[in-house]
């Protein structure tokens, strides 16, 4: 199969096209059949070997990429779950001992394995993945998130993948939201479902949010503290 490899960590130019034998499904996973691969930042320092320290057992040539929608195209031993036809999307972490999502076929763990949404196609499924796992996880996560209807959200970078996601969930999960943007980017906020778009190239970030949550907590922390982050911190 036809494969984005690199064999050494570096810029850009180091990722080039290479054949590869296909990756066999091993117990509890599946070959996919790649539709249409998702860009993750995380690809980009796989690729410069920014994450190397987290990953002992990388073999090059690395095939890398995380998000990938497609079919299923055999199954390993024990997979109950799917069959030969599916349409599912997949996420996983090319760490040398799975394969990556830049390539024709990829191998995932049944775990990471999911039908994908009759209502999107191959091309906007590979976008959904891992961006919306950290913005489910990042709200709902029972030990790290765990919002419950009727509280307060901040998101910042609303208009982005995580973002885009993250007010979605957030209105679906009963919580009141507040989102930040650019100008060119409320109307789109907005249409996602935001109780207060702030629009950050001409409004007072922390105003706007004491305004909207005058003396209340926010996303589990106190409002001074948030409004100090903000002044501090907030970059857009």
């Amino acid at each position: 199969m036809r494969a984005m490899v690199f064999d050494r960590y570096g810029e850009p130019d180091v990722m080039h096209l290479k054949d590869v034998p296909v990756p066999e499904p091993q117990d509890g996973e599946v070959l996919i059949r790649v539709g249409y691969s998702g860009v993750n930042p995380a690809d980009s320092k796989t690729r410069s070997g920014a994450t190397r320290a987290h990953y002992r057992y990388v073999n090059f040539p690395l095939v890398t990429g995380m998000d990938a929608a497609g079919v299923v195209e055999r199954t390993g031993p024990n997979v109950t779950d799917f069959r030969q036809g599916d349409r599912v999307i997949t996420w996983g972490s090319p760490d040398g001992k799975t394969s990556g999502s830049y390539a024709e076929f990829v191998r995932a763990s049944v775990r990471n394995v999911f039908p994908m949404p009759k209502s999107l196609n191959f091309a906007q499924a590979a976008a959904v993945p891992i961006a919306s796992l950290t913005a489910f996880q990042s709200l709902f996560h029972a030990e790290k998130g765990g919002m419950i209807p009727g509280q307060k959200v901040l998101i910042h970078g609303a208009a982005g993948g995580v973002g885009s996601f993250a007010v979605q969930f957030a209105k679906s999960g009963g919580l009141l939201v507040a989102a930040t943007c650019r100008t060119a980017n409320v109307a789109y906020v907005s249409s996602l479902g935001a109780d207060r778009v702030i629009d950050y190239r001409t409004e007072d970030v922390c105003q706007a949010v004491r305004d909207w949550s005058p003396g209340e907590q926010l996303g589990g922390g106190n409002q001074k503290e948030f409004a100090r982050v903000l002044q501090n911190g907030y970059s857009g």
